[in-house]
C-alpha cells in the first residue's frame, strides 16, 4: 500500500489523500505538477541516452532499460562463475589470464599459429562489469526521474526469470566452441534490440 500524501493541512494535520499516481502528493496538494515535472524530468534524462519518439512513456522506457541490462548481468555473471578460477598448466581461460592475440594463417614464411597469452581480466568479467555499471546508471537515472522503487524491483524480478531461461536455451543447445565464443556479442544485442521493439 502506498503512503498518503502526507502534505500539511490548514488544521496542522497530514493529508490522508493517496498521491497521484507517479507523484508523493495527492492532486490537492500538487500530486499533478509533480507528476508533470517527473515526466519533463525523464524526458530530459532519455534524450541524453538517445532520440525520444512521441509515443514513448519516458519512466516505462527506463524502466525496460533496468530490467533488460539487469538479464544481461545476471547472464553475464552466471559465465564468470562458469570461468576456472585456477586452470593449472591446461592453459584453459581463467578470471586473469589468457590468450589476448591469436595470430593464425598463412604468413611470409610458411602456416602461422600464434597465441599471445596475457595477465589481464577475462572478457566475461569486464562484460560484466560494465553491464553492471550500465545498470546502476539506468536504475539511478529511473529514481531520478521519479519511478517508484517496486516498479524498478518488478522489473528486475522479471529479468531473473528471463536470464535463467536464456541460460537454459543456451545450455539445451549444446552449442560448439566457436558458437559459444560468439554468445557475449549475440546475446546483448538481442537483449537491447528487445528494449528498442518494446518502444
Amino acid at each position: 500500500m502506498r503512503e498518503p500524501c502526507g502534505a500539511k493541512t490548514r488544521n496542522g494535520g497530514t493529508c490522508p489523500n493517496p498521491p497521484v499516481q507517479g507523484a508523493r502528493r495527492c492532486r490537492m496538494h500538487g500530486g499533478k505538477t509533480e507528476k508533470a515535472a517527473a515526466r519533463a524530468q525523464a524526458e530530459t534524462i532519455l534524450k541524453t541516452l538517445g532520440d525520444v519518439q512521441d509515443d514513448v512513456d519516458p519512466a516505462e522506457a527506463l524502466l525496460q532499460l533496468v530490467k533488460w541490462k539487469h538479464a544481461e548481468t545476471l547472464w553475464l555473471r552466471q559465465k564468470v562463475q562458469e570461468v576456472d578460477p585456477d586452470p593449472g598448466e591446461g592453459g584453459s581461460e581463467s578470471l586473469t589470464w589468457g590468450v589476448s592475440k591469436h595470430d593464425e594463417g598463412i604468413g611470409a614464411q610458411g602456416p602461422v599459429d600464434v597465441k599471445t597469452h596475457e595477465s589481464q581480466a577475462n572478457i566475461w568479467w569486464r562484460l560484466l562489469r560494465e553491464a553492471e555499471d550500465q545498470l546502476a546508471k539506468y536504475s539511478a537515472l529511473a529514481l531520478k526521474a521519479g519511478v517508484e522503487r517496486r516498479q524498478i524491483e518488478l522489473q528486475e524480478a522479471q529479468a531473473v526469470h528471463l536470464a535463467g531461461a536464456i541460460n537454459r536455451i543456451l545450455d539445451a543447445l549444446e552449442l560448439s566452441a566457436e558458437q559459444q565464443k560468439k554468445v557475449p556479442t549475440i546475446v546483448p544485442q538481442v537483449l537491447r534490440g528487445l528494449v528498442a521493439e518494446e518502444k
